[in-house]
Protein backbone atom coordinates (compact mmCIF):
# COMPACT_ATOMS: atom_id res chain seq x y z
CA UNK A 1 0.00 0.00 0.00
CA UNK A 2 2.67 2.46 1.09
CA UNK A 3 4.50 1.71 -2.25
CA UNK A 4 1.20 2.57 -4.17
CA UNK A 5 0.74 5.43 -2.52
CA UNK A 6 4.64 6.16 -3.42
CA UNK A 7 4.17 5.37 -6.95
CA UNK A 8 0.92 7.56 -7.48
CA UNK A 9 3.05 10.45 -5.34
CA UNK A 10 5.32 10.72 -8.38
CA UNK A 11 3.02 10.06 -11.30
CA UNK A 12 1.24 13.03 -10.10
CA UNK A 13 3.96 14.80 -9.68
CA UNK A 14 5.28 14.03 -12.80
CA UNK A 15 2.19 14.91 -14.53
CA UNK A 16 1.91 18.44 -13.40
CA UNK A 17 5.27 19.12 -14.23
CA UNK A 18 4.66 18.08 -17.95
CA UNK A 19 1.24 20.66 -17.66
CA UNK A 20 3.30 23.04 -16.06
CA UNK A 21 6.31 23.12 -18.85
CA UNK A 22 4.07 22.49 -21.87
CA UNK A 23 2.87 26.59 -22.94
CA UNK A 24 2.48 28.14 -25.57
CA UNK A 25 5.78 30.75 -26.92
CA UNK A 26 5.64 33.49 -28.75
CA UNK A 27 6.40 33.37 -32.10
CA UNK A 28 10.84 33.62 -33.50
CA UNK A 29 11.66 36.94 -34.82
CA UNK A 30 14.47 37.54 -36.37
CA UNK A 31 17.17 39.41 -34.71
CA UNK A 32 19.29 42.66 -36.06
CA UNK A 33 21.52 41.92 -38.55
CA UNK A 34 24.61 41.44 -36.97
CA UNK A 35 27.52 40.71 -39.30
CA UNK A 36 30.92 42.09 -39.36
CA UNK A 37 30.91 43.58 -42.43
CA UNK A 38 27.81 45.03 -44.24
CA UNK A 39 27.88 44.62 -48.31
CA UNK A 40 27.78 46.65 -50.27
CA UNK A 41 29.65 49.76 -49.06
CA UNK A 42 29.01 52.07 -51.88
CA UNK A 43 27.10 52.51 -54.49
CA UNK A 44 29.19 52.18 -57.07
CA UNK A 45 28.92 49.81 -60.04
CA UNK A 46 31.55 47.32 -58.59
CA UNK A 47 29.86 47.08 -55.13
CA UNK A 48 27.11 44.55 -56.99
CA UNK A 49 30.11 42.66 -58.51
CA UNK A 50 31.59 42.68 -54.85
CA UNK A 51 27.99 41.54 -52.92
CA UNK A 52 27.91 38.79 -55.91
CA UNK A 53 31.39 37.49 -55.28
CA UNK A 54 30.90 37.10 -51.22
CA UNK A 55 27.35 35.49 -52.35
CA UNK A 56 29.49 32.51 -54.75
CA UNK A 57 32.49 32.45 -52.81
CA UNK A 58 31.86 33.78 -48.83
CA UNK A 59 34.64 35.79 -48.91
CA UNK A 60 34.48 39.44 -48.47
CA UNK A 61 36.05 42.18 -50.36
CA UNK A 62 36.82 45.34 -48.38
CA UNK A 63 38.10 48.54 -49.94
CA UNK A 64 36.79 50.57 -47.10
CA UNK A 65 38.67 48.93 -43.71
CA UNK A 66 39.99 49.54 -40.35
CA UNK A 67 43.69 49.73 -38.95
CA UNK A 68 41.91 46.73 -36.92
CA UNK A 69 40.52 44.67 -40.08
CA UNK A 70 44.43 45.04 -41.49
CA UNK A 71 45.88 44.01 -38.34
CA UNK A 72 44.13 41.86 -36.31
CA UNK A 73 45.49 38.40 -34.86
CA UNK A 74 44.50 36.23 -31.94
CA UNK A 75 47.77 36.84 -30.70
CA UNK A 76 48.60 40.20 -31.20
CA UNK A 77 49.31 42.73 -34.04
CA UNK A 78 49.74 41.08 -37.62
CA UNK A 79 51.30 42.17 -40.02
CA UNK A 80 53.79 43.70 -37.94
CA UNK A 81 55.42 47.28 -38.88
CA UNK A 82 53.16 46.86 -41.76
CA UNK A 83 50.96 50.42 -42.77
CA UNK A 84 48.20 50.58 -45.86
CA UNK A 85 46.15 53.60 -47.66
CA UNK A 86 42.53 51.69 -49.14
CA UNK A 87 41.86 51.54 -52.55
CA UNK A 88 39.87 54.32 -53.71
CA UNK A 89 37.27 55.53 -56.72
CA UNK A 90 38.48 54.24 -60.22
CA UNK A 91 41.43 51.77 -58.24
CA UNK A 92 38.73 49.77 -56.91
CA UNK A 93 37.43 48.56 -60.63
CA UNK A 94 40.62 47.99 -61.26
CA UNK A 95 41.89 46.27 -58.69
CA UNK A 96 38.71 44.16 -59.06
CA UNK A 97 39.52 43.13 -62.85
CA UNK A 98 43.22 42.42 -61.67
CA UNK A 99 42.32 40.12 -58.98
CA UNK A 100 39.84 38.15 -61.80
CA UNK A 101 42.70 37.86 -64.48
CA UNK A 102 45.81 37.20 -62.03
CA UNK A 103 43.63 35.09 -59.15
CA UNK A 104 40.18 34.34 -59.48
CA UNK A 105 39.63 33.72 -63.17
CA UNK A 106 42.75 30.85 -62.96
CA UNK A 107 41.13 28.29 -61.18
CA UNK A 108 37.52 26.64 -60.75
CA UNK A 109 35.19 27.83 -58.53
CA UNK A 110 35.51 24.82 -55.76
CA UNK A 111 38.55 25.11 -55.55
CA UNK A 112 38.63 28.96 -54.66
CA UNK A 113 35.91 28.31 -52.49
CA UNK A 114 37.86 26.00 -50.36
CA UNK A 115 41.26 28.12 -50.64
CA UNK A 116 40.18 32.06 -50.36
CA UNK A 117 40.82 34.01 -47.45
CA UNK A 118 38.11 35.29 -45.19
CA UNK A 119 38.81 39.09 -46.47
CA UNK A 120 40.46 40.39 -49.57
CA UNK A 121 41.17 43.88 -48.38
CA UNK A 122 42.06 46.39 -51.48
CA UNK A 123 44.93 48.93 -50.17
CA UNK A 124 46.47 51.50 -52.79
CA UNK A 125 49.93 51.30 -51.09
CA UNK A 126 51.39 49.13 -48.27
CA UNK A 127 54.08 49.60 -46.58
CA UNK A 128 56.42 48.26 -44.36
CA UNK A 129 59.02 50.02 -41.74
CA UNK A 130 61.08 47.67 -39.76
CA UNK A 131 62.81 49.56 -37.06
CA UNK A 132 66.23 47.77 -35.40
CA UNK A 133 66.26 45.44 -32.52
CA UNK A 134 64.11 43.58 -34.18
CA UNK A 135 65.90 40.54 -35.47
CA UNK A 136 64.29 41.31 -38.73
CA UNK A 137 65.95 42.89 -42.08
CA UNK A 138 66.02 47.01 -41.45
CA UNK A 139 64.15 48.94 -43.45
CA UNK A 140 61.28 50.19 -45.56
CA UNK A 141 59.75 47.89 -48.22
CA UNK A 142 56.89 48.42 -50.60
CA UNK A 143 55.24 44.47 -51.07
CA UNK A 144 52.69 44.43 -53.57
CA UNK A 145 50.26 42.27 -50.83
CA UNK A 146 50.64 41.48 -47.20
CA UNK A 147 49.11 38.59 -45.65
CA UNK A 148 47.43 38.42 -42.63
CA UNK A 149 45.48 36.14 -39.94
CA UNK A 150 42.25 35.93 -42.35
CA UNK A 151 43.08 38.47 -44.89
CA UNK A 152 45.36 39.07 -47.94
CA UNK A 153 45.92 42.45 -48.69
CA UNK A 154 46.37 43.92 -51.92
CA UNK A 155 48.54 46.72 -51.78
CA UNK A 156 48.92 48.14 -55.72
CA UNK A 157 45.40 49.41 -56.69
CA UNK A 158 46.91 53.08 -57.39
CA UNK A 159 49.54 51.61 -59.59
CA UNK A 160 48.19 48.76 -61.55
CA UNK A 161 47.85 50.23 -64.72
CA UNK A 162 52.10 51.48 -64.54
CA UNK A 163 52.93 47.87 -63.44
CA UNK A 164 55.02 46.04 -66.33
CA UNK A 165 53.54 42.36 -67.49
CA UNK A 166 56.21 40.96 -65.36
CA UNK A 167 55.32 42.77 -62.48
CA UNK A 168 51.58 42.11 -62.79
CA UNK A 169 52.90 37.56 -63.07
Amino acid sequence: MHLLKNITSIATCGLLLAFCSCKKEAALTPTEDNRLYKLPQGNQPYDQEIVNFYEEYRTVILYKFSNLDFLYSPNGNNPAYASFTPAEGSQVQESLDFLHEQWFDLFNAGFLKKTLPFKILLASDLKRVVPPNTGLPVGTTYPRAIKGYNHVTFGRAGRISSMTAAEKD
